[in-house]
């Protein structure tokens, strides 16, 4: 990983964590709401099921990147950080920029 900081990368993936771990627990909130609706209407009802339905959504594709930055924190840890998980080539700077927790390079990305 020549010519990057670790230490601003395990900063940016612990505050991504921390950001993802509070939104987690916002929507967990909110997916109970939409469940536990007082006496409503069948309109209330369906727009409740539909408010779970769209939070359940939330809440696995939050937990899915939340698995991704972990991930990214434990290759860090162990040193191959940076390193395509499949080829291991390094992987793009500018990818690693834009999606820190990418475990893949591009090729082996598109391929997938």
């Amino acid at each position: 990983m020549a010519g990057t900081d670790t230490g601003d990368v395990r900063l940016s993936l612990e505050a991504e964590k921390a950001r993802l771990e509070e939104r987690l627990q916002a929507q967990r909130a909110r997916l109970q709401e939409a469940e536990t609706g007082a006496n409503p209407s069948r309109v209330e009802t369906a727009q409740s099921q539909v408010n779970g339905e769209r939070e359940s959504v939330l809440l696995w594709q939050t937990r899915r990147t939340l698995g991704l930055v972990e991930a990214a924190l434990d290759r860090l840890e162990g040193g191959t950080y940076g390193r395509c998980r499949k080829c291991g080539q390094p992987i793009d700077a500018e990818r690693l920029a834009a999606i820190p927790y990418a475990a893949l390079c591009m090729a082996c990305k598109q391929a997938e």
